[in-house]
Order: C-alpha cells, then structure tokens, then sequence
C-alpha cells in the first residue's frame, strides 16, 4: 500500500513537504518531494511497514547531493545498500542527474571503505572541490 509506505519517508523531508511523485515497484518506493528548502529524492526498500534500506538525494543550489544511505542494522551484509543504490542510480540516469557526495561514515564500514563501495558503484573523484566523489548521469 503505496500511501501506508508513503508514510514511511524520512521524517525531516516530510515537515512542511509537497510529496510530487510516489512510485513502487515491487519492494522500492522511490518518493520525490520539495519543501520550502529544496526538492529531494527517497529510494526505499521495504517490506511490509519496515524499512530495509533506502538512500536519499537532495538539491544544494544548483546540485544534487546525496545526503545518506541507511540500511536496517539487522539487515546488513545481504546487498540491500547495494539495491537502493542501483535504483538510484537508475534514477539519476533516467532524469539526467549528475550526483555529489561527500563520504561521512556513520555505520559499521570506515571512510575508506564507503568510499570503495561508492566508486565500484559508479562514483569517481569530483570535479568539484566541495565534494569528494560525483556519480555524473550517463
């Protein structure tokens, strides 16, 4: 149920948001919204009401930077970051999207193995020097 999921998105994003577009496909909600700040882009992985995983983008001025990629604790090791990941990725794709990101480790890898994982993802150096690494749309 779309507007059960729905309900799910990070609660930041939702104070004072206009959710634009929902879409599900299978066990993704990917969720596009803006608030009075920016316009943002939720990707989840969910099951039944519980959120596995799920990456989130939003606009910085003129860019879109990734803000963060979450996956339950009890559900690590099992390719669920990689999913969300692979969807957005689709995303950025589909909407002419290039990506900022900085790497700040929160979870459970360091710094040199978030970075590993984003670039064997499709990230690379920046080119901007605000960001360590950009996803640029193909």
């Amino acid at each position: 149920n779309v507007r059960k999921l729905s309900n799910l998105i990070y609660n930041s994003q939702r104070e004072s948001a206009m959710i634009n577009y929902i879409l599900r496909e299978s066990r993704i909600l990917v969720t596009e919204g803006e608030n009075t700040i920016n316009k943002y882009c939720v990707i989840q992985l969910c099951v039944s009401d519980k959120v596995l995983a799920l990456a989130e983008i939003s606009t910085s001025g003129n860019l879109w930077v990734f803000q963060r990629i979450y996956v339950d604790s009890e559900h690590r090791a099992r390719g669920y970051g990689s999913d969300v990941l692979k969807k957005l990725t689709d995303y950025l794709d589909i909407n002419k999207i290039d990506l900022y990101a900085n790497i700040y480790s929160s979870g459970s890898l360091s710094d040199q193995q978030l970075e590993a994982w984003y670039k064997r993802n499709g990230f690379v150096d920046s080119k901007d020097i605000s960001y360590q690494l950009a996803r640029y749309s193909r």
